[in-house]
């Protein structure tokens, strides 16, 4: 079975992600984006072929929309490597998804 890891600089980004919803809609409503967010990286890591590949970043970076967000991840044998939660507003080609 394929698990999960989140990058430090994807957990940063999920608490940003986490204090921009709780502004606009109050802590519970953060609580549950979190969590779809969570989830859908759960449903990659089933089916990690959902996203779209990203030369133009890194070789293997692989991408995946949610909303407003895209989630950037790759994926080592059994291990989904969440990188980063972006906002679509950000630019991809300046992510610092290689630590």
């Amino acid at each position: 079975m394929t698990v999960v890891q989140y990058q430090a600089a994807a957990g940063a980004d999920l608490v940003e992600v986490w204090l921009q919803v709780a502004d606009d809609g109050g802590t519970d409503r953060a609580d549950e984006y979190i969590s779809r967010l969570q989830a859908i990286c759960e449903l990659l890591a089933s089916q990690p072929g959902m996203g779209v590949d990203r030369p133009d970043i890194a070789q293997g970076i692989q991408s995946f929309p949610v909303d407003r967000y895209v989630i950037y991840y790759e994926q080592h044998d059994l291990v989904v490597s969440v990188l980063r939660v972006w906002h679509t507003a950000q630019d991809p080609k300046s992510l610092s998804v290689i630590e």
